[in-house]
């Protein structure tokens, strides 16, 4: 059942990576520009809440995705180390399988557990939980060299004004 299971994970990873990388790659842009609409721009106060509504519903979609696979791939995980610690056992109370049974499965399972499977995007990233703050320090650094390029205009226009 359990190498079903990792098949059924690995195949349905496959099959939606394209998915999920535009949804995470949408989400991430239109949560960025609504940011950047809301703080850098001056807009009427009913443009204002249209934005703060658009970017809060974007980064709660972001959220329960990314919380949503990263549960996928702890869950594998826990299994995993079950498997591990279900195959030590063995090892210890009876003769089960062969030892050559047992390495294969051990190599297998600490292969497994170096990278276990999840939901992926096509770059081949897998959704954890700190994929959420991967996406914060990217928005971050949108603005902070936008910030850095208003600043460089200004300095520009006031040195050519003079």
């Amino acid at each position: 059942m359990f190498e079903r299971l990792q098949k059924d994970i690995d195949e349905h990873s496959r099959q939606l990576s394209r998915y999920i990388t535009i949804i995470f790659a949408m989400s991430t842009m239109v949560t960025t520009y609504s940011s950047y609409l809301l703080f850098m721009t001056k807009q009427r106060f009913i443009y204002q809440c249209l934005y703060c509504m658009i970017a809060h519903a974007q980064i709660n979609t972001l959220s329960v995705m990314i919380i949503g696979c990263a549960k996928v791939r702890n869950n594998n995980e826990k299994l995993l180390r079950l498997k591990q610690k279900c195959l030590m056992l063995s090892i210890c109370e009876k003769k089960i399988f062969t030892t050559h049974q047992l390495l294969k499965f051990d190599a297998l399972t600490t292969t497994l557990l170096d990278r276990p499977l999840g939901f992926q995007l096509t770059n081949g990233v897998i959704i954890t939980s700190y994929t959420f703050i991967t996406v914060i320090v990217n928005i971050s650094t949108f603005f902070f060299l936008i910030s850095q390029n208003i600043i460089a205009t200004k300095q520009l226009t006031t040195i050519n004004n003079t």
